[in-house]
């Protein structure tokens, strides 16, 4: 007897066309794009058109432990004068506390510290001894340029100077007090500046200036951890700041 055919109920199968649905290349209708991992094939998620990819996040200056930073005072009306020459204070923190103290915020941190800590102890702030610097050089900078101090000492300044010094040109001290006024020189070129960077190369460094805390720690460190990386010295001082003077 001849067997009656069914049909199929539902959807009707379409016949392979000689591929199958996982063998098509990743993109528009095909598998996500896969991996391998251990020898077995991973497919990653298809990512949605719009939505949102997450940057890589940026790497982090090194900090110190939170336990040292706890033991530091906040710095407000009320801290003993004492007690705020025992810590390291950064110019963000004097000016926030000069402004709640409401003292001036401005001129150089060692200005500024000590304005604070008077606030503080409850006398008259001490007069400023830095010179106000005079408005940027402007015009293209040439060698001719003439430099009447105090100057501010811009990008633009360090630019040029670095074209004509070398790329290891800095504002050392030698060139703080030249442009800053402290030297002496009431009226220069730029190209005297340049002269006056490479006759300053063969001498000893001088002190640093007490403001500069940084600088003197790490040349000191230096010297006793001679073979130490940037990041041995970013850590160090870290851990140095956050730590009472005494």
């Amino acid at each position: 007897m001849r067997a009656r055919r069914v049909p199929h109920r539902g959807r009707r199968l379409r016949r392979s066309s000689g591929a199958r649905r996982d063998d098509r290349p990743p993109g528009r209708g095909g598998p996500p794009p896969a991996a391998t991992v251990g020898g077995h094939r991973v497919h990653r998620p298809r990512r949605r058109v719009g939505a949102p990819t997450h940057a890589r996040p940026a790497d982090t200056r090194i900090r110190p432990p939170d336990s040292d930073v706890s033991e530091r005072p906040r710095l407000r009306a009320g801290l003993q004068p004492a007690e705020f020459d025992r810590w390291y204070w950064t110019v963000a923190d004097l000016r926030a506390a000069a402004r709640s103290l409401g003292v001036a915020t401005g001129g150089r941190k060692a200005e500024l510290s000590a304005r604070v800590r008077a606030a503080l102890a409850g006398e008259e702030a001490p007069p400023s001894t830095t010179p106000r610097p005079r408005d940027t050089l402007d015009g293209e900078l040439t060698l001719e340029t003439v430099v009447v101090p105090p100057q501010r000492m811009t990008r633009a300044l360090r630019t040029f100077m670095a074209e004509h010094c070398g790329p290891g040109f800095r504002f050392d001290q030698h060139m703080r007090d030249l442009f800053g006024g402290a030297s002496g020189v009431a009226e220069l070129r730029l190209a005297d500046a340049v002269d006056i960077w490479f006759r300053t190369r063969d001498e000893a460094p001088g002190p640093i200036e007490a403001q500069f805390e940084y600088n003197q720690f790490v040349r000191k460190w230096r010297i006793s951890n001679p073979g130490a990386t940037h990041d041995d010295v970013v850590a160090a001082w870290w851990d140095h700041r956050s730590r009472p003077r005494d």
